[in-house]
């Protein structure tokens, strides 16, 4: 009769003892799992925000067929030197609202996707990364654009000068992947035209500081 009272003694003491390092074992596991799975979504929203922009603009740019001299006109002097670049504001305003707006629906169209990563991983211990089982997590990004117009001027060659415009995309991507959630900031410039103006251009115009705006899409 004592055997089977010690024995039950001893099961129920192992059991408290499961019961109190459970709630350690699990804050080890999720206090190691939280900066393997945010760095990871980063990375992908990142990768994942990259595409959209570029898909967006290219498919943009297309349609609308859009070209330098649809945005900038250079004029010339008797002597074959720059007198004067006219911009089409209202034109450039408009490429840029079309553009944001086309990226900020490329992002929107980003679906939740599954993430597969190593149980050895996400463990947290060097020794296991990359091994184990595939443990699969729900991403969802969520984002939004804006964006910067800019323009550039540089050499090109003996008495030749590159003007680019270009659209500078900030994207700032939240992602949750329960319970975790991080935020992923995106920055990338696409040229949108460019052109090679022959002869010197004044440094006036190579300022050109109030073309650059802003945008955050249509209002």
């Amino acid at each position: 009769m004592k055997r089977p009272r010690k024995l039950r003694s001893r099961r129920r003491i192992a059991a408290a003892c499961i019961l109190l390092l459970l709630p350690l074992l699990v804050f080890y596991v999720s206090y190691n799992m939280e900066p393997v799975v945010t760095s990871i979504c980063r990375s992908q929203a990142k990768v994942l925000a990259t595409s959209a922009i570029n898909s967006a603009v290219v498919n943009e740019l297309r349609l609308s067929g859009t070209e330098y001299a649809d945005l900038v006109s250079i004029k010339y002097d008797v002597y074959g030197a720059v007198s004067s670049i006219e911009t089409d504001i209202v034109e450039i305003n408009m490429l840029q609202s079309r553009l944001t707006d086309a990226v900020n629906r490329e992002l929107s169209a980003i679906e939740t996707r599954d993430i597969s990563i190593p149980l050895g991983t996400l463990s947290g211990i060097q020794l296991l990364s990359g091994r184990g089982p595939a443990v699969r997590l729900r991403m969802m990004p969520a984002s939004y654009a804006q964006s910067n117009l800019i323009n550039q001027f540089d050499s090109a060659g003996i008495n030749q000068t590159r003007h680019r415009i270009m659209i500078e995309f900030t994207v700032s991507m939240t992602v949750i992947v329960a319970p975790y959630r991080t935020v992923a900031d995106v920055t990338l410039t696409v040229p949108v035209a460019e052109t090679v103006i022959i002869g010197t251009v004044p440094e006036s115009f190579a300022d050109f500081g109030a073309f650059n705006q802003q945008s955050n899409g249509s209002e």
